[in-house]
């Protein structure tokens, strides 16, 4: 019996190592990790009424948005197309699940600078809430500070 839990623990230890180990190289948001804070909004078109509110409540704030390390990134019609700050290699597929988002859908995500998942909404989301929600963060209280 002592034997069997030996080998039921080790072999959850090691599962637990492989999954940490795997999640981390899987994520395709790595190049942004601890300095920026991506907004990835997903679209099935140019035209669609979501994607044109989202940008319509997000541009009039640019100055602010860049003060908070944000980037944005659209993602339509499975194309990667960056809009504010800094492009990297980025898949549009490997986004899409990493941030559990159905295909061919609105969506808007917020990453932290810790490359998690802050927010994720299927409608358009005001820049007041997402300052509001960046701002409480503990990392952006520091940064205020400074």
């Amino acid at each position: 019996m002592h034997f069997v839990r030996m080998v039921l623990f080790t072999s959850l230890c090691c599962l637990a190592v492989f999954t940490t180990v795997g999640s981390t190289m899987a994520n395709p948001l790595n190049n942004y990790a601890w300095k920026k804070r991506p907004i990835i909004v997903f679209a099935p078109s140019e035209d669609d009424k979501f994607l044109l509110k989202q940008r319509a409540n997000l541009w009039p704030h640019l100055e602010a948005l860049e003060e908070r390390d944000i980037v944005i990134i659209e993602i339509r019609r499975g194309t990667v197309h960056f809009v504010l700050g800094e492009s990297v290699t980025l898949r549009a597929g490997e986004l899409r699940r990493h941030v559990a988002l159905m295909e061919n859908r609105f969506g808007i995500v917020l990453i932290g600078k810790d490359t998690s998942v802050k927010l994720r909404r299927a409608k358009p989301v005001t820049a007041r809430a997402l300052f509001d929600l960046i701002d409480s963060m503990p990392m952006r209280q520091q940064e205020m500070a400074n």
